[in-house]
């Protein structure tokens, strides 16, 4: 019999997809918990490909660590939740 997993984005599987992904984009250790109010937007990096992109809010476990910025980005950084609200040109849903 094959499980489910809950893939809601505040499930505790998600959480732990947010934090592994956090460490390897940045080599950041994280803690990630529920998605922010609000924090569902859809961002068209180039026209006919949209990307949904989920804010949750995070703890950073190893600040001391200087952030890699992985081939995948151009920078990092931490944003506070009251400024999430702001993501580029992400339109939110």
């Amino acid at each position: 019999m094959a499980s489910l997993v809950d893939a809601s984005p505040n499930s505790g599987h998600q959480r732990a997809t947010v934090a592994r992904e956090i460490q390897e984009e940045t080599g950041w250790e994280a803690k990630a918990g529920p998605l922010i109010n609000g924090g569902l937007w859809i961002y068209e990096p180039v026209p006919g490909h949209k990307v949904l992109i989920g804010i949750c809010g995070c703890s950073v476990l190893t600040p001391e660590r200087t952030p890699i910025v992985s081939s995948a980005h151009k920078q990092v950084g931490l944003v506070p939740e009251r400024r999430s609200a702001r993501v580029g040109h992400a339109r939110r849903l």
